[in-house]
């Protein structure tokens, strides 16, 4: 590939960025992380690491494309977690300056509204914390009901339930 046909591609690039990104794309991607709340079957963990992965990819962007300090990330945290959180956030008196600070309190509070009695259910059938066998309406369903998908979902639990224990295990060793 000779040099004309560098700077044609590099040309050919340039305006097709300016003809498909938006402008600013990098501050469209951060107005819209501040406006948009933690999902709530999302862990405050889950929700950060996301984060950061996406601060990681605006780098890619066309310019500007500053990634955003730890600052503006700690600042979208605090204002998308949920309102009692916030609430309790603004009660408590604390003001982190880190965000490392503001996950773990966050965590906290996360780890405190979760239902005790979660790891006292059993499922035989699925192999699942998520009820007990009484409660399981697979199981109990009649025979000619059941349906195929009851062993793909029983795998999925197991699976998952796989993966949580293999997470447990790992972080109480480390």
């Amino acid at each position: 590939m000779g040099n004309e046909d560098v700077e044609h591609f590099d040309e050919t690039l340039q305006r097709m960025t300016a003809m498909y990104f938006p402008k600013r794309p990098a501050s469209k991607i951060r107005q819209y992380l501040r406006e948009t709340a933690k999902p709530a079957d999302m862990t405050v963990e889950d929700y950060v690491a996301r984060l950061h992965q996406i601060n990681e990819l605006i780098q890619f962007l066309p310019p500007p494309n500053n990634r955003m300090t730890s600052h503006e990330l700690r600042e979208i945290v605090e204002c998308n977690m949920p309102s009692s959180w916030q609430k309790k956030y603004d009660e408590s008196g604390q003001d982190y300056d880190w965000l490392e600070e503001l996950v773990a309190y966050f965590r906290q509070l996360e780890e405190a509204e979760k239902p005790n009695d979660a790891k006292t259910k059993w499922c035989e059938h699925h192999k699942s914390h998520s009820h007990n066998t009484n409660e399981c309406r697979a199981k109990n369903k009649a025979p000619e009901e059941a349906n195929f998908i009851d062993m793909d979902v029983t795998e999925t639990c197991y699976n998952i339930e796989l993966v949580r224990a293999l997470a447990d295990f790992g972080s109480s060793r480390g």
